[in-house]
């Protein structure tokens, strides 16, 4: 599913950056040229991409067209949002789907609308800011994670954009793992990384290709494996421009290496030595719950 998501993220920008018309004429050989393309079909409208695993995915090329919903996606467990625009759609090949949209509804109308879908959901991580929320965790015997954003570039055409993904159904279970010792949290602490009791380190962090950072006092907030996917959430006393140029140093030399900009937000990804991995850090800006020494989230996918 990340490398779905970094295509659907070359799609976008190959089209903003270029124009809609120049876009198309190259867009089918940007996205052939990644790995594991089983066949692309580009018209006017949308963009349809299917993998040599069978998923199938769906981009719309004309943000005035809104491009459908997948016929299994479990709407039961989790909704689109009323008369959004579709923007882009994948059917993945392990059951998991993933649906991105637009809208000019108010934000906070958006926030409220899917807090009280997930009322009574297993959360395993949520923030709230005034420009940004994102809420993961298990619902109706789904995985689930719902990212609200307002839109930074007027261009975009929508106020407001929104991702649901919908997967396999989120292990909460600790998982084997070697033995750590945690130090004692005190202020104006060494730069160091501290993983507190109850958070369980992965035996697979890839830690030869993006090592944890410890650059700053650093404290692992959450680790989560689902299949062969797993995530690791940190905070860190580092502010967000010196966490980026630090991954990004790791990352760019990937062949593949995508980066995008939001306010107060980077995500960076790229492919190396075979293993995918996105990274997102967000600027702490007071809204995570956490110690205000904290300036900046990083979370791992891998």
């Amino acid at each position: 599913m990340k490398k779905l998501f970094v295509m659907i993220l070359v799609v976008l920008l190959v089209l903003v950056a270029c124009g809609k018309e120049a876009a198309l004429e190259t867009q089918e050989k940007v996205i052939e040229s990644q790995e594991g393309i089983e066949n692309v079909e580009v018209d006017k409208d949308q963009t349809e991409i299917t993998t040599t695993d069978g998923t199938k995915v769906t981009v719309s090329n004309d943000m005035e067209e809104s491009i459908a919903i997948p016929e299994a996606y479990p709407e039961d467990v989790l909704p689109v949002f009323d008369d959004a625009h579709i923007v882009a759609a994948s059917e993945n090949d392990d059951g998991s789907f993933m649906i991105m949209a637009a809208t000019n509804e108010a934000f906070d109308e958006i926030v409220s609308y899917y807090e009280e879908i997930l009322d009574g959901s297993e959360v395993t991580m949520q923030q709230t800011s005034a420009d940004t929320y994102l809420n993961m965790g298990n619902l109706k015997e789904h995985g689930y994670t719902v990212t609200i954003s307002k839109s930074m570039d007027e261009s975009f055409g929508f106020e407001n954009s929104f991702t649901l993904i919908i997967m396999e159904q989120i292990d909460m279970g600790e998982t084997e793992s070697e033995e750590v010792i945690v130090d004692e949290v005190v202020d104006m602490a060494p730069a160091e990384l501290v993983i507190p009791d109850g958070v369980t380190w992965p035996e697979n962090y890839p830690e030869d290709i993006i090592p944890a950072y410890d650059k700053a006092y650093t404290e692992v907030k959450m680790a989560v494996t689902q299949g062969d996917e797993s995530m690791i959430g940190f905070m860190t006393e580092d502010k967000l421009d010196v966490v980026v140029d630090y991954y990004t140093d790791y990352l760019e030399g990937a062949g593949d290496f995508t980066k995008v900009e939001m306010s107060g937000t980077n995500m960076l990804s790229g492919t190396i030595d075979g293993l995918m991995i996105t990274i997102m850090l967000t600027e702490n800006d007071g809204s995570f719950g956490e110690d205000e020494r904290f300036k900046t989230l990083i979370q791992i996918v891998y």
